[in-house]
């Protein structure tokens, strides 16, 4: 069996994140496959150094294989319709993520 965990939060540190990632290892030592996919926010400084990189990748840290979208806010969040097209942005990326990952496995 393959599960996808979509966290409604999830932090870079992954001290902030230990709910999600405790459960994750309970749900992996009962022998089920688990992804889980989480969305990094990043700022514009971030975007020039990360510019070659791609905005999905599949992270492995102890024994949890991340699925990690990279988005890069080039506005800020507090105008109002930005947010709302950043928002939608974001949930595009999320859809295609899972539809290219579910193809691959």
């Amino acid at each position: 069996m393959k599960v996808l965990i979509i966290p409604a939060w999830y932090s870079d540190t992954k001290d902030v994140a230990s709910f999600i990632i405790d459960q994750t290892q309970v749900v992996i030592k009962k022998g089920v496959e688990v992804v889980v996919l989480i969305v990094v926010v990043k700022t514009k400084k971030q975007f020039i150094t990360d510019f070659f990189k791609k905005p999905i990748t599949i992270v492995i840290e102890n024994n949890i294989t991340y699925l990690q979208i990279n988005y890069y806010s080039l506005f800020p969040f507090h105008f109002f319709k930005l947010f709302h097209l950043q928002s939608n942005r974001i949930n595009v990326m999320v859809l295609k993520a899972i539809e290219k990952y579910e193809q691959e496995n």
